[in-house]
């Protein structure tokens, strides 16, 4: 299932053209789609706020409440991994456009066979590249909220203080999931691995295993306990013949 949320402030084109055109490309791709209509952009970042996240976002640039690329942002800054799309009646907002990270611009003049087109390849793209990603309830500055991450970008999980934290590249996150155990069955089977009491490490992101420790792809050292050494080295072996496969 792909949900799809497209927001545009004209109604008619919204559900009269954009929306039907969705689900033409959908059917004819035997694609399962979920398509939310939004005509104004603050309600689709409530829903964002609320965990309600979606695989790609069609957006207009050209909305009186809030423009596509300011809201564009703002859906980032919650959720970094969805397949956007502008549409404009500008060709010239392409320009000013790109720092969003975009997988698509479709001028409202071209074709319809062009924007269909379009739409094609962003959907074809999603399904083709699209990782595995995990919904996280977590706690940001005191409030918490919904990130949606790709199982690839995680590097490990750690119980410290009694408190549940998620490391990636980038950064470390607080979950509101407070047992270990209950994340650790999730995800034991996803290409993860216990080397200590209360950790639960990536086997993609180890690069070496020591006597005590592992060291990850950015340099950074987990404890590997006695009991648990010989399992994560099969563990990183497997894991290697089946990269190997691919």
């Amino acid at each position: 299932m792909i949900r799809i949320a497209i927001c545009d402030d004209d109604i008619q084109y919204l559900k009269r053209e954009i929306g039907k055109l969705v689900c033409k490309i959908s059917a004819e791709m035997n694609v399962e789609v979920e398509i939310k209509l939004f005509s104004g952009g603050n309600k689709l970042i409530d829903y964002f706020k609320a965990g309600k996240y979606f695989d790609i976002v069609i957006l207009d640039i050209d909305m009186p409440e809030i423009n596509g690329k300011i809201l564009a942002e703002q859906l980032r800054a919650i959720d970094s991994s969805f397949y956007l799309a502008f549409l404009t009646s500008h060709k010239m907002e392409v320009f000013d456009s790109i720092k969003y990270n975009f997988n698509a611009f479709i001028p409202k003049d071209f074709e319809p066979s062009k924007i269909e087109a379009e739409l094609k390849r962003v959907i074809n793209d999603f399904v083709s590249g699209n990782p595995e990603s995990e919904l996280f309830e977590i706690i940001r500055e005191g409030l918490t909220s919904f990130v949606k991450i790709p199982i690839k970008n995680i590097l490990f999980i750690y119980l410290s203080d009694k408190q549940l934290r998620l490391r990636t590249l980038n950064e470390e996150l607080l979950l509101t999931e407070r047992v270990f155990s209950a994340v650790a069955d999730k995800f034991r089977n996803k290409g993860f691995y216990e080397p200590h009491r209360n950790y639960l490490v990536n086997v993609g992101k180890i690069t070496e295993i020591c006597d005590n420790y592992a060291i990850l792809c950015n340099g950074e050292n987990i404890p590997v306990s006695k009991r648990a050494r010989k399992g994560l080295i099969q563990a990183v072996a497997n894991y290697i013949l089946m990269e190997e496969a691919y």
